[in-house]
């Protein structure tokens, strides 16, 4: 794909939604509620299909594993799934009572599924999901971008903003390639680009090019090219160079925790320099840890300061804290952290 071919594809309203067929020949784009769902050649950008039906607005666009239908919801979970060649219906839901975030996607596991799986989140929420195409890998963003074996609680690995100066202003959009390898990725002003199962992760980011706020992601794996959608219009964009990150010694701690294993509980209170005057401690409390230092002596009087999760999985503690203690609260505040 040229920058040319992706200029030739405009849509006729703002585009919330794109998704690459698996054989990446095709782009679909999903507007507002009174524009049909559009299709197009990725070789050529010559319009290919025209599909009606979908109320709202179409925020989730999935093709099925052989590419012949496309599948669009809204948010409040009314689907629509159509033959590409000749736009023919071929299944039909209504829509649910609540507005959420939705994801599709048809797993390679269910070749033959006629309808596609379906993700919700809250739409008040931070939290977005999207499954990987093989239907094996869980992306969860929320303050960072957490991959997890789907259905299971173990983070596999996790791109913490913190760590690139780039995307200090954080993440706002993901989306699966078709060899559920690489995830595009954006924020407002940068787009990057994911490789979270490879050996070494390697992570690509650039600037946008003009300050528009990115609505809808796609990515080409085979090629590591991003399609996203600003206004009316596609842009394309090349992952090129891997970057380095900028990480703080604390940060390095962190990546280098193993992930909190299954099954294990998830202890809320830990204490050390234990002694007959007192302790030093903290607790897990509403979201938050709970630091504090306790006194046998009740006219010694003692202290307590809050640090939200995120706040400490960026900067670390506010008080010295034994290694193996250290390691231990880390492993439990990635597992708590909503």
């Amino acid at each position: 794909m040229t920058p040319q071919t992706a200029e030739r594809i405009q849509h006729e309203s703002p585009i919330f939604s794109l998704a690459v067929s698996p054989d990446e020949r095709l782009l679909a784009c999903g507007g507002t509620d009174d524009v049909p769902v559009t299709v197009w050649d990725l070789a050529t950008g010559g319009l290919v299909a025209r599909l009606s039906g979908l109320t709202e607005q179409a925020h989730a666009l999935a093709f099925s594993v052989d590419g012949t239908w496309l599948a669009a919801a809204n948010l409040w979970g009314g689907l629509r799934v159509w033959s590409v060649a000749d736009g023919r219906l071929q299944e039909t839901r209504p829509n649910a009572s609540g507005r959420k975030k939705r994801s599709l996607v048809y797993p390679r596991s269910r070749p033959n599924a006629s309808l596609p799986l379906m993700l919700s989140d809250s739409i008040a929420g931070s939290t977005s999901r999207a499954l990987s195409p093989d239907g094996r890998f869980l992306a969860r963003l929320n303050s960072t971008i957490q991959i997890k074996p789907y259905k299971t609680a173990t983070i596999l690995t996790e791109l913490n903003p913190h760590s690139w100066p780039i995307a200090q202003s954080g993440f706002s959009q993901i989306a699966w390639a078709a060899d559920s390898q690489t995830l595009a990725v954006a924020g407002p002003g940068w787009l990057g680009c994911w490789l979270p199962l490879a050996t070494p992760a390697s992570f690509f980011a650039a600037p946008l090019p003009a300050p528009d706020e990115v609505t809808a992601l796609a990515m080409l794996g085979q090629s590591r090219q991003m399609l996203y959608a600003t206004g009316t219009a596609v842009q394309r964009w090349t992952a090129q160079t891997p970057l380095t990150p900028a990480s703080t010694p604390w940060q390095r701690f962190v990546n280098e925790v193993p992930p909190l294993a299954d099954g294990r509980s998830l202890q809320q209170e830990w204490t050390w320099d234990v002694t007959q005057w007192g302790h030093e401690g903290v607790h897990t409390y509403e979201g938050q840890l709970l630091w504090y230092s306790h006194s046998h002596n009740p006219h010694a009087g003692g202290g307590a300061a809050g640090q939200q999760y995120a706040d400490f999985l960026a900067n670390g503690p506010p008080v010295a804290v034994p290694e193996p203690i250290l390691r231990e609260i880390c492993q439990v505040v990635r597992q708590l952290r909503p």
